[in-house]
């Protein structure tokens, strides 16, 4: 399963290996970049002296005001998301995902996320509210304020969404997921 991971390499590169070469050596080792560094969709993959993995997602944006204890309220999925993606292919232990703001505009800063039994539980219930949404139809656009202004999808929910949500009634019950989301650290 892990022989294809490393097959996309730049052809600059002459030297392939699997990462079940690596999982096994007793030194560190980089197993993993996704995406060219600099582009905003950078994850590296590390394997540590001490047989664990670690994930570091770079960003290039701003950092978030509070880092995350789990998944931000939703805004921080990469430290968690990609651990458990990358124990599950690699069948070995993730001990923690990062966020990295690699740029002067980030003040270079690391926000780190423990991969833990804790950790996983946030996770657990941050996928269970989404999948409630999905299965139940309902996936609204409510964003936060100002939280237009940096969203990709602007152009999907249109220029006024932010202006819209303040008039929706907010106690509708379908929106509990979406509240608890935002709630959790």
């Amino acid at each position: 399963m892990t022989e294809g991971l490393l097959t996309d390499l730049p052809a600059e590169v002459t030297e392939r290996k699997a990462l079940s070469d690596f999982l096994g050596h007793p030194d560190p080792a980089v197993l993993a970049v996704i995406g060219a560094p600099g582009s905003g969709k950078t994850t590296l993959l590390r394997h540590t002296a001490r047989q664990v993995l670690r994930i570091t997602d770079h960003k290039t944006g701003k950092p978030l005001e509070r880092p995350p204890a789990f998944v931000g309220g939703g805004k921080a999925l990469q430290p968690l998301l990609y651990s458990l993606a990358a124990s599950i292919l690699l069948g070995q232990p993730v001990e923690s995902g990062r966020l990295f703001y690699s740029t002067q505009r980030g003040g270079y800063q690391q926000m780190g996320v423990p991969v833990n039994d804790r950790a996983r539980g946030f996770l657990a219930r941050f996928l269970g509210d989404v999948d409630g949404s999905i299965a139940g139809g309902f996936l609204p656009p409510a964003p936060e304020k100002d939280a237009c202004e940096y969203c990709d999808y602007r152009v999907v929910c249109g220029p006024y969404e932010e202006q819209r949500t303040v008039r929706k009634d907010r106690r509708d019950e379908r929106m509990e997921a979406l509240i608890e989301i935002r709630g959790m650290a």
